[in-house]
This record gives structure tokens, C-alpha cells and sequence, in this order.
């Protein structure tokens, strides 16, 4: 006897009780578990509705649905085949429910592998969609959040041993599973074998990477077929990268690339709400997940970061530096200027960033950071205004902005200050402002006196 093959879900709010739903497990594949009791689960379901899965699908899941999905473990209770199994599901806005099927549900049409089924009813009661799609361990692994991960790698390997244990010869078999003799039942069951292993190191890997989630939600790529529309978007406060699927009309469910700041690193979330759940990302990963033309906009953006990294720490070492907290804090400024500082400075330009007249600037060079830093007509007049004596010194005032001895950060967040001993005095200051993917001169003088914190080797 094997296990029914048309799965039934059928959730019906009667006073607390249910009709005809599998029993809900309420415990957790994790300690830290935030799922509730039983009982509580069941009172936050008050909809009537019942969704029934079959065969026949023919399109793929839509597994971008899932951003926002309810999940909850449930038991498939067979007596009759003395089955007590487990399947995940995931129901979302909208009428979907996802199943995420183990391997022993494989009937004598399929080979024993994870399936994922989904259905869609309409506020009418009619079907409008459906799909199914057989995937590997590892996918599963891809797809569900990290806290069913464990339960994903414990039921697979019940699901092999159970598998094992069939006699694919014995009249009836014990269990159909649509192998054509035990030759063909030992090749599905070492595929599946190969499968278990790479999900046990994926799962490994997945776990390193969750050391860098934040909140709750867990944040689903985007399927690789799908066309994507990128754009930054400038009605906030600093500027963020956003991507949604090009069919869709607006952004409510639009992936963020957020840049960093002075204490934190860049992030990728749902643009709706990045503080619900996301994830950490490094420089170099930023500057992956970014299309080609907007790579000079994640460079921008860390150098900007780092800027302000280095404006906290100069802030912070004009203080006696006796309290302990203090302490802490330069070295975690430290570690994240040199997280930021990893990546190359190059100076490339973007969608979206503002353009440079060539004819309205005076002189151009590269600084140290590799970052082209460029004089205009405008900065330079009102130089000379100012200071009349610079007006011979314009190849001087390019050199310390090019190759200073010394630099400190601005009093304006976003500027710095770059010294070299050379022009009509001891010295010469030049202040440069980062303009997204290029620095700007915004002014330059002579002074007599050097840096107030230039110590001479």
C-alpha cells in the first residue's frame, strides 16, 4: 500500500477546531524557535478555504512568492500503510500554498527525489494556477528558510533508509515507487545518496553564510530566467540600488542593494522593508550582485563609506580616549574601513550620476586612491579671488591633490584635506569633496603653518 498521491489540505475555522487538516507540528527544526504553540497557530488562520494539490501540472512554481510566506512543518498520518510523515508548507497572500514533498511520496511515475507543489485558489473557490517541479536536496536547501534546513537533511535521509528497506520485486511491492526492477531501484537510490551528500555540504555552507542574516525575513534571489529592470533610486536620503522583475508595475516587492555608512556594511533587503530581514554583504560582493553599469556606483558609494569611517575615527582620536567604549569603537571602525578600503577606488561612471563637462574643467589628475580628481572653471575662479598668489601655482595645487604628505579628514563630512609642502608658503591645503564617481577640487590656499597633526619624520 502506498501513500496517497493527491495531497488535500483543507483548513476550515470551526470555533478553534479544524476539519479535516493534518495534524501541525508545533516544534521547530531549531532551538531559538519563534513558532508558537499548536493552539496559537491554529487561532492566526481565520480564513476558510481549502486547496487541493493533484497531478497534472504544468508550469514551473513560482518560488518568488515565498518572500513573505507563512511556513509551518506538517504530519501525514497513513495507518493503513503505517506512514507517519512530514511535508513543509508555505502559504502566502494570495490564495498560494507551496508544499515542499520529501521522496518517499514517489510514486511509480517518478524517481524518489523533492518535489515542490503548487496550487492558487481564487476568492471564488476556482483554481487559476497550479505547478510542480522535482528538484535536488541542495535546491530545496536554496529555497527554504535555514531553520527547516536540519529537518530538510534528517528527512531526506529517513526517506533513503525507508526507501532501502523496499523490495522493489516482492508481490504486491511493498511500496511502488515506478522502478523497473532492483537495477534501476539502486541507480535512483545512489542518485539520491549523491544528492544527501552535496545537501550536507551546501548545508554547511549555507550555515557560514546565515552568520551574516539579519531579522526575520528571509530574502529569495531572484529566479535566474527572470528579466530584471535596475535603477537607482534618489528619494531617500542616500541613494539605493533597486531591482524588480521587469513584468511588474512597481516596486513593493523590489530587492534593495543599500550602501554602507560608518558602521555599516552594505546590505541586500527588501526594498519595502530592509529592516525586516536581509543580508551583509562585503565590498566585492556588492560590487557582483551590481549589473556592469552600475559597478562605478557601489565603488562611489564605498569610497563615501570609507570617508566617513575615516572622519569617526579622526573624530575619535581627539578625544583623551579614557573611556573603554571608545576603545571599542575605533577598532570596530578599524575593521570596517579595512573591509571597505578592499575594494579597488577606480574612478567609473553610472546611470544617474552627474555629468562632467569636459570644457568646464581646468585640470585633471588621479590621487592616491586611484580616484580621477578633477578641477573645475568655477572652483578655480573663485580660488584666485581669494587668493591672488595662487594664480601661478595651478600645477602645484595638482600635485597635492595627487601626491600629498598628508591628509585629515575635512569638518564636512564627504571632504578631506590633503597638504604638501610646496607653493608660495611652507605649505599648501587643497580640499577635496567626493561627486560620486570622481573628487572635486572645492578649494586650495596657501598657509605658513604645517597640518596641526603633520609630524615630521
Amino acid at each position: 500500500m502506498k501513500p496517497d498521491t493527491t495531497l488535500a489540505i483543507s483548513i476550515r475555522w470551526k470555533g478553534g477546531e479544524f476539519d479535516r487538516v493534518p495534524l501541525i507540528s508545533s516544534k521547530s527544526p531549531r532551538s531559538d524557535s519563534r513558532w508558537q504553540t499548536t493552539k496559537r497557530m491554529r487561532s492566526d488562520l481565520g480564513f476558510n478555504t481549502e486547496v487541493v494539490i493533484t497531478r497534472g501540472f504544468s508550469d514551473e512554481p513560482h518560488l518568488d512568492l515565498l518572500d513573505e510566506s507563512h511556513w509551518r512543518l506538517e504530519v501525514n498520518l497513513d495507518e493503513e500503510a503505517g506512514l507517519d510523515t512530514t511535508h513543509l508548507a508555505a502559504f502566502t497572500f494570495g490564495g498560494w500554498v507551496t508544499i515542499f514533498q520529501p521522496p518517499w511520496f514517489s510514486d511509480g511515475d517518478r524517481s524518489p527525489r523533492w518535489e515542490i507543489l503548487q496550487a492558487r485558489r481564487n476568492e471564488e473557490g476556482e483554481e487559476v494556477s497550479r505547478a510542480k517541479k522535482s528538484v535536488s536536496v541542495a535546491e530545496i536547501l536554496e529555497i527554504v528558510p535555514p531553520r527547516f534546513h536540519p529537518w530538510v537533511v534528517e528527512t531526506t535521509e529517513e526517506a533513503l533508509e525507508a526507501l532501502e528497506e523496499v523490495d522493489p520485486e516482492s508481490d504486491p511491492p511493498d511500496l511502488d515507487q515506478g522502478l523497473d526492477g532492483s537495477a534501476a531501484a539502486l541507480a535512483e537510490l545512489s542518485k539520491l545518496k549523491s544528492e544527501l551528500a552535496i545537501a550536507r555540504d551546501r548545508q554547511q555552507h549555507l550555515r557560514r553564510r546565515r552568520e551574516r542574516f539579519y531579522g526575520d525575513l528571509f530574502l529569495y534571489e531572484f529566479a535566474p530566467e527572470t528579466d530584471l529592470y535596475w535603477r537607482i533610486d534618489d528619494s531617500r536620503e542616500t541613494d539605493w540600488l533597486l531591482v524588480r522583475d521587469a513584468s511588474e508595475n512597481d516596486d513593493r516587492f523590489a530587492r534593495a542593494l543599500i550602501p554602507p555608512d560608518e558602521s555599516m556594511a552594505w546590505r541586500w533587503a527588501a526594498a519595502s522593508h530592509p529592516d525586516a530581514g536581509g543580508e551583509y554583504l562585503d565590498p566585492a560582493e556588492a560590487l557582483a550582485k551590481a549589473p556592469k553599469e552600475f559597478r562605478g556606483w557601489v565603488v562611489a558609494k564605498t569610497y563615501e563609506a570609507l570617508q566617513r569611517v575615516r572622519f569617526a575615527l579622526f573624530d575619535l582620536a581627539r578625544r583623551s580616549l579614557t573611556d573603554a567604549d571608545d576603545l571599542v569603537r575605533i577598532a570596530r571602525l578599524a575593521t570596517h574601513a579595512q573591509q571597505l578600503s578592499g575594494l579597488s577606488q577606480g574612478s567609473i561612471g553610472y546611470p544617474g550620476a552627474a555629468p562632467v563637462d569636459e570644457e568646464d574643467v581646468v585640470a585633471a589628475t588621479s590621487g592616491q586612491d586611484g580616484r580621477a580628481v578633477l578641477l573645475f572653471s568655477r572652483t578655480w575662479g573663485h580660488i584666485l579671488e581669494g587668493h591672488p598668489e595662487m594664480e601661478e601655482h595651478l600645477e602645484a595645487v595638482m600635485e597635492v591633490a595627487e601626491d600629498p604628505e598628508h591628509r585629515e579628514p575635512d569638518q564636512l563630512i564627504g571632504r578631506e584635506r590633503f597638504f604638501r609642502r610646496v607653493g608660495p608658503e611652507a605649505w599648501m591645503r587643497v580640499v577635496i569633496e567626493i561627486a560620486g564617481p570622481i573628487d572635486r577640487v572645492v578649494t586650495a590656499f596657501p598657509q605658513g603653518n604645517p597640518p596641526e597633526r603633520w609630524r615630521s619624520s
